[in-house]
C-alpha cells in the first residue's frame, strides 16, 4: 500500500503543480513566497498572522461556533456560582457578585469545600449546606468557620424558612451530579488536548478557533471532581429582610462583622470541636493536592504552546493570546494559593481577598481578556474544506506540496503544506 502512494505521489504532485502554475499563476508565486518565509523563520524569527477570513461563515454556523466556544464558560464557571444568603437588608452589588465568576474564585471553591469536608469532625447536611452558600452581611462576604457554625445554630430559629439537604452527599440523580458529568466529560477532552499537543503531530494550534478558545476552562472539571460528592444546590436560606431598628439589630446578633474579628476563647473552641485543624494531616494532603495540580497546569500551559522559534511553524494572534491569556489566569491563580495556603488564610469557602481593589481589577482584566479573546478569534476562524475549523489562513497550507492523509482523520486524502511541520486540510 505504502508502494502505491509512493507511485501515486511520484506521479501526480508534479502534475498538480503544473496545474496550479497554469490555472493560478499568483497561487504558484505564493508557494515560492511562502517557501522563502518559511527559510526567515528557521533563523530564529517568527511572526503572528492576523487574517480577516470570516466573511464565508453563515448564519447558523455563528450559532454553533458561539454555543461551543461558551459551553465551557456556563459549565465551569457561571453554573458553578451558588447564590448567595444575604443576611441583611442591604443587597450586594453588581461589582460584588462579579468576583465570584472569576475562574480563580470557582477553584478556590471547589478546593474549600473538599477542605471542609475533610477536616469537619461531625458532618451534618447542615454543615454541607453551609459550606456552600455564601453569606453577605454588613457590607461584606463571610463564610469563616465560625460563621458556618453560626449559621447551623440559627437554620432552626423562627420566623426563616429553610430547607436543608436530605443526606450529607448530594443526590446522584441530582442537578449537581449532572454538572459534574458533563464538566467530567468535558475536562476529559480538553486534558487529551492538552496532553496531545506535545506529541509530533500536533494540531492544537491548527485546530484553534471560536469554537475551541475556552477549551482549557473545562479542565475545571476535573478539579472539581474531589469535592463533587459535597457540591450541592439542594438547600434554602430565607433570610427576609425586616423592618425596624430592633427587629433588625435581632436578625443580626449572631452575625460577625468581620472575618478577621478577634475571635473569644470560646468561638475558637466551638471551632476546634468542629473542625480538624488546617495543620492536620487532613489538611496538609488536601492544600498539597490542590496546589501541585494547579502548579502543573501553570506551568504547562506557561510553556505551552507559546511558538518556538526554532521550528518553521507559524502562530496567529489567536494562538499567541491563547497562550498569554491561559498562561496569566493560571500563574496569578497560583500566586494567590500560594500566599493563603501558607499564611494559615485558607479556611474560608469564599476566597479572602474577593472584595479588595486588586481583586476586582483583575477580574475585569480577565473578562476583558476573554472578550477581546473571542472577538480576535471570531474575526480569524474559517472552516476547511474537510470541515474543520481554524484560524491559520489559507496560504500557509501552501508550502511544498505533498500528498499525505488529512491530520484531523477525516478519511480523505489532503494537498498539506510542509510550512506547518505536518498534515493540514487544504481549503
Amino acid at each position: 500500500m505504502r508502494n502505491r502512494i509512493t507511485a501515486l505521489r511520484t506521479v501526480l504532485v508534479p502534475a498538480t503543480c503544473i496545474l496550479i502554475a497554469h490555472a493560478n499563476p499568483t497561487a504558484a508565486s505564493g508557494i515560492e513566497i511562502q517557501e522563502k518565509t518559511t527559510e526567515k523563520r528557521s533563523l530564529g524569527s517568527f511572526k503572528f498572522l492576523f487574517h480577516y477570513q470570516s466573511q464565508g461563515v453563515t448564519y447558523s454556523e455563528w450559532i454553533t461556533l458561539l454555543t461551543l466556544c461558551l459551553a465551557p464558560v456556563v459549565v465551569h464557571l457561571i453554573a458553578n456560582v451558588p447564590e448567595s444568603v444575604v443576611l441583611d437588608g442591604n443587597p450586594p452589588r453588581f461589582i460584588d457578585y462579579l468576583c465570584h465568576y472569576n475562574p480563580t474564585s470557582v477553584m478556590w471553591r471547589y478546593f474549600t469545600i473538599i477542605d471542609a469536608r475533610v477536616r469537619c469532625r461531625h458532618w451534618t447536611p447542615e454543615d454541607m449546606a453551609a459550606a456552600n452558600a455564601h453569606f453577605w452581611t454588613r457590607g461584606s462576604w463571610e463564610s469563616s468557620q465560625k460563621m458556618r457554625i453560626q449559621q447551623r445554630a440559627r437554620l432552626h430559629m423562627p420566623p426563616r424558612a429553610y430547607n436543608a439537604p436530605a443526606r450529607t452527599y448530594i443526590d446522584p440523580l441530582s442537578g449537581s451530579a449532572i454538572k459534574t458529568v458533563i464538566a467530567t466529560l468535558q475536562g476529559a477532552q480538553a486534558m487529551y488536548a492538552l496532553i496531545s499537543s506535545r506529541s509530533p503531530h500536533n494540531v492544537y494550534l491548527w485546530d484553534l478557533s471560536l469554537a475551541s478558545i475556552f477549551q482549557p476552562f473545562a479542565i475545571l472539571g476535573l478539579l472539581r471532581l474531589p469535592a463533587a460528592p459535597w457540591i450541592s444546590e439542594q438547600y434554602i436560606y430565607d433570610y427576609r429582610p425586616t423592618k425596624g431598628p430592633h427587629q433588625h439589630r435581632r436578625d443580626t446578633d449572631l452575625v460577625p462583622t468581620n472575618i478577621q474579628d478577634v475571635h473569644s476563647p470560646n468561638e475558637n473552641d466551638v471551632v476546634s470541636r468542629n473542625f480538624y485543624p488546617a495543620s492536620s494531616i487532613r489538611g496538609v494532603l488536601i492544600r498539597a493536592f490542590y496546589f501541585l495540580a494547579m502548579l502543573a497546569l501553570a506551568i504547562w500551559t506557561s510553556t505551552n504552546p507559546f511558538p518556538d522559534s526554532a521550528t518553521d511553524k507559524p502562530v496567529t494572534i489567536t494562538g499567541y493570546m491563547h497562550a498569554v491569556f491561559y498562561a496569566f489566569f493560571l500563574d496569578v491563580t497560583v500566586l494567590i494559593f500560594a500566599f493563603y495556603l501558607f499564611t494559615g488564610k485558607s479556611t474560608t469557602t469564599v476566597i479572602p481577598c474577593v472584595q479588595q481593589t486588586w481583586y476586582t481589577v483583575y477580574t475585569i482584566v480577565v473578562f476583558l481578556g476573554m472578550v477581546t479573546f473571542m472577538v480576535l478569534a471570531a474575526l480569524q476562524t474559517r472552516k476547511t474544506w474537510c470541515g474543520t475549523w481554524t484560524t491559520f489562513p489559507v496560504m500557509w497550507e501552501w508550502g511544498v506540496l505533498d500528498w499525505e492523509p488529512c491530520p484531523v482523520d477525516c478519511g480523505r486524502l489532503a494537498i498539506v503544506g510542509k510550512v506547518l511541520g505536518e498534515g493540514s486540510c487544504s481549503a
